[in-house]
């Protein structure tokens, strides 16, 4: 008996949810976060520029940057816009560049079912997570003056 498209889309949905925890769902999981995280900051950040126009609201909001929690948000920003950016380009050469992708294709273009990365894709997303870790770190470092670039 063939499934009704109803209890197909409950089921693909269903997925989203399953509380299996690996390296390409955490990829997945952070891109979106990274990404909503970012498309927030953004337009705070142009805000806080354009007070800069007043120096009393400027003064404000220096105070507020100089706060913990602010710091800690700045940490989460560097590590954002590295993992975004190093996994959006990832995606980019996977997908639009066939790059790790096996030499002959299934003739089917709709595949059911991938239960995982290739070990090339998941090569390049481990070099996306290392050097998000890595280049966080230095700019934490940096953002806390315990180094100079020159």
């Amino acid at each position: 008996m063939a499934e009704s498209s109803l209890q197909i889309l409950i089921k693909r949905v269903s997925g989203w949810f399953v509380p299996i925890i690996n390296i390409e769902r955490l990829a997945y999981l952070l891109h979106r976060l990274t990404g909503l995280y970012l498309a927030i900051y953004l337009p705070l950040h142009i805000i806080s520029t354009h007070n800069s126009l007043n120096p009393i609201a400027w003064e404000r909001e220096m105070i507020l940057y100089g706060s913990p929690l602010v710091k800690i948000g700045e940490v989460i920003l560097i590590f954002a816009i590295f993992f975004h950016g190093f996994n959006g380009i990832r995606l980019l050469l996977v997908e639009y560049f066939n790059v790790c992708l096996p030499k002959k294709m299934p003739s089917s273009l709709y595949i059911e079912k991938r239960l995982s990365l290739d070990n090339c894709q998941k090569t390049l997303l481990y070099l996306a997570f290392v050097l998000s870790i890595i280049l966080t770190i230095l700019g934490t470092l940096y953002l806390l003056g315990l180094l100079v670039l020159w």
